[in-house]
């Protein structure tokens, strides 16, 4: 795009305190995994695209994927803003303010998000999306790139866009029951779909699988999410990797968005958005979208499990999620 096509855009908010914490995201890249470039993007899809429902933008409007809270800015302009996430603290002007509705600012207001008590991350949306160059037609940063996760001279930029406000400013409690009823608080339940080298294990095998309890790895991340297994459970699970290993290869080949990796240090993976495009690992199949995004905003020390479904399953659990979102006919670009 030329100089003379870029649109015009003004400074939205200054951030004033955890500019390190905040990165500009979308639902990132699909379409050049083929070249190597991961798809990254928003962590948890759910969170984003609520806080962009709640201010009538398009699906794939950029927002703000703020980890762990924490976070202070001051409004430039006058602006609707909406904050998702698990239960966020909010303070516009030192007054608590409820999460999960649109807000109305006006320029010169402060705004705090207290550190999360629960989650990894929440999304802060403005009316017609925030503004920023692409590379190959997404805003999302990876993490090795540690400045796309900053605000670059603690500005963020947005070309405003004239918005529906009377939905703008409904109050909206069904999405805070939403958000409290699709997070996982305790133990999260993995549906996953099972590949060929999973089909082929004995059903005893399998049965083992389904029966470990596994406890997120501190050194979790967007890449991945490293999987340790409960200390009476680890002779257990080494069993169940040396029988895989005898039935795979070292090939490398692409892979997916929650695929479930068993590296040869036997402690299991599974990918995330900023996740490499090939690999050489066994695995035995990918997790369904839905729970990934639940997964995202779990913490080291909680626990995870697996069971398989359908594709078929899985399709309809996703129609259900982007129904529920009103995008179904909606194309995600």
């Amino acid at each position: 795009m030329s100089k003379l096509n870029m649109p015009t855009t003004s400074t939205a908010l200054i951030v004033t305190k955890g500019q390190e914490r905040i990165s500009l995201q979308d639902l990132g890249r699909q379409q050049n995994l083929s070249i190597g470039v991961p798809s990254s993007g928003v962590a948890d899809e759910h969170g984003y695209l609520r806080a962009n429902q709640l201010l009538g933008n398009k699906a794939n409007a950029p927002a703000l994927e703020i980890m762990l809270g924490g976070i202070q800015f001051t409004a430039q302009v006058d602006c609707f803003i909406a904050i998702f996430g698990i239960a966020p603290e909010i303070n516009v002007n030192d007054k608590a303010v409820p999460h999960c509705q649109a807000l109305q600012l006006k320029s010169g207001d402060q705004v705090s998000i207290s550190p999360l008590k629960q989650g990894i991350y929440c999304y802060l949306a403005i009316t017609g999306g925030f503004f920023s160059s692409t590379w190959f037609e997404s805003v999302a940063g990876q993490c090795e790139h540690q400045t796309s996760y900053q605000v670059e001279n603690s500005q963020i930029k947005t070309g405003l866009t004239k918005s529906d406000e009377s939905f703008a400013t409904k109050k909206n409690k069904q999405l805070i029951q939403a958000s409290r009823n699709f997070y996982s608080q305790e133990k999260l339940i993995t549906r996953f779909i099972p590949n060929t080298l999973y089909e082929h294990l004995d059903d005893a095998i399998k049965n083992d699988i389904q029966s470990l309890t596994f406890v997120i790895d501190n050194q979790s991340n967007k890449m991945g999410y490293r999987l340790n297994r409960e200390s009476e459970e680890i002779a257990h699970a080494n069993r169940i990797f040396d029988h895989i290993t005898q039935l795979t290869g070292d090939l490398s080949k692409p892979v997916n968005f929650g695929q479930i990796q068993l590296p040869s240090d036997k402690q299991w993976i599974v990918l995330m958005k900023d996740r490499q495009t090939m690999g050489g690992y066994p695995t035995i199949g990918t997790i369904m979208k839905t729970d990934l995004f639940r997964l995202s905003q779990m913490r080291p020390g909680q626990q995870i499990s697996f069971i398989p479904i359908s594709v078929e399953q899985a399709q309809m659990q996703l129609s259900m999620f982007y129904q529920k979102l009103n995008l179904i006919k909606t194309p995600l670009k």
